[in-house]
């Protein structure tokens, strides 16, 4: 990830925690490298048909 007007780079790791497709997507996300005010936190991306497109609910959870 690069913000804009900075040259440094954010990284960031995670793992797949579960996939239910068409419907659900879920997985870790953690700034690299690991910075001891930061943890784990959870991403949980859901897809509802909703007549002719799609609506998304997204929840990032297990903030400190």
């Amino acid at each position: 990830m690069l913000l804009p007007g900075q040259t440094d780079y954010k990284f960031v790791s995670g793992q797949y925690c579960r996939m239910d497709a068409p419907r659900t997507l879920s997985f870790t996300w953690a700034w690299e490298p690991d910075v001891a005010s930061t943890r784990e936190t959870q991403v949980t991306v859901e897809f509802h048909p909703r007549g002719e497109g799609t609506e998304l609910a997204l929840a990032h959870e297990l903030f400190r």
